[in-house]
């Protein structure tokens, strides 16, 4: 079972994360950074093409990203997972609905807008619980 718990920050030193942004959601890039800035130092790449979010995912971890964060739909969600593990080393893969549908986003209760899904994903943490 999967719990959000509150995520300190002050005092921390910031882990690295990459944003991989779908093209048709980079209009939420401007609300979102300061969000996330307060969690994370952030890189935001915005996708040219269809694959493009693997090959950065995969590349993330040669640039020190220990976060990949995905802003679009599950497509684009799907593009950083596959990335993340073709890559075979250790990170967290997180998403921001900003697509179509949003299935994965919906199924884990995130809220449905991405600037109020940024502020739960930069403030709080799944951790799991046991039963």
């Amino acid at each position: 079972m999967y719990v959000l718990a509150n995520k300190g920050g002050k005092g921390m030193d910031k882990e690295t994360a990459l944003l991989v942004v779908h093209p048709k959601a980079e209009h939420y890039v401007p609300d979102i950074l300061p969000i996330l800035e307060e969690r994370w130092e952030i890189t935001y790449r915005v996708t040219a093409y269809a694959g493009q979010g693997i090959e950065l995912a995969e590349k993330a971890f040669q640039q020190d990203y220990r976060w990949i964060i995905s802003l679009g739909g599950d497509g684009t969600l799907n593009e950083v997972v596959n990335g993340a593990v073709q890559a075979q080393h250790p990170c967290t893969v997180g998403t921001l609905p900003g697509g179509t549908v949003n299935q994965w986003a919906h199924e884990i209760g995130l809220p449905a807008h991405p600037i109020e899904a940024a502020r739960v994903l930069a403030h709080r943490l799944l951790k799991c619980r046991e039963p």
